[in-house]
């Protein structure tokens, strides 16, 4: 059995951003879509167009730009050449779910 702590921090790596709306200049019916680099299932390599619940977890910051490093040209050719990328890390925090009060650890 294994038990993580809480907070719980892991590191994703998101590539790209598009923004699509019905008006530009109204925030109402704007809808943004993040990808991240996640593996793709039919041939294993790593790549650029995977949902949140698909993307890898980083345990460092380090290992995170390690990866995108070793494996940027796999992740990039994802995209077409006028989609704009901005890959960036970002930290993610798990905290203790509120429901289980007292508990320090709970079981994955």
């Amino acid at each position: 059995m294994s038990y993580i702590s809480f907070p719980y921090e892991y590191y994703l790596i998101a590539v790209n951003h598009k923004n699509s709306c019905v008006d530009e200049k109204s925030i109402e019916n704007k809808n943004i879509t993040v990808d991240f680099v996640g593996i793709d299932p039919v041939n294993g390599y790593p790549f650029g167009l995977s949902s949140y619940k698909e993307a890898l977890h980083f345990y460092s910051e380090k290992e995170a730009l390690l990866f995108f490093g070793k494996y940027k040209k796999s992740i990039m050719k994802s995209f077409d050449s006028f989609e704009a990328y901005n890959p960036r890390i970002i930290k993610v925090t798990c905290v203790e779910d509120p429901i289980v009060q007292g508990n320090k650890e709970r079981s994955l």
